[in-house]
């Protein structure tokens, strides 16, 4: 656990770590891992949620393919272009980029 936060702070581009900063990284262990999904409730936003998983599914792709734009989105199934807008968009401090490309 230590680990996941000390890695999530030096991603995050907030000087708070929030919630969706954290990039918990352990396989998960369920049979189903739709059980892993949060149960909505009063407060709860898809939008947030979603957004908070492909940033950290983006992330995770550009540092596995240690900055290469095409190939992460080649790991994502999704096109070099949606890689380039997520990270001219979402602004990712330059910390996070350097993280995932190194």
């Amino acid at each position: 656990m230590a680990n996941v936060i000390e890695r999530s702070v030096r991603l995050s581009r907030h000087e708070v770590l929030e919630a969706d900063d954290l990039l918990i990284t352990e396989p998960v262990t369920y049979a189903d891992p739709l059980d892993a999904l949060p149960e909505p409730h009063i407060g709860f936003s898809l939008e947030e949620y979603l957004s908070s998983a492909r940033k950290q599914l983006i992330l995770r792709a550009l540092e596995t393919a240690k900055g290469n734009q095409s190939e992460a989105a080649r790991l994502l199934g999704i096109t070099p272009q949606a890689v380039h807008k997520f990270l001219t968009t979402s602004k990712p401090s330059s910390t996070e980029v350097e993280n995932a490309t190194t």
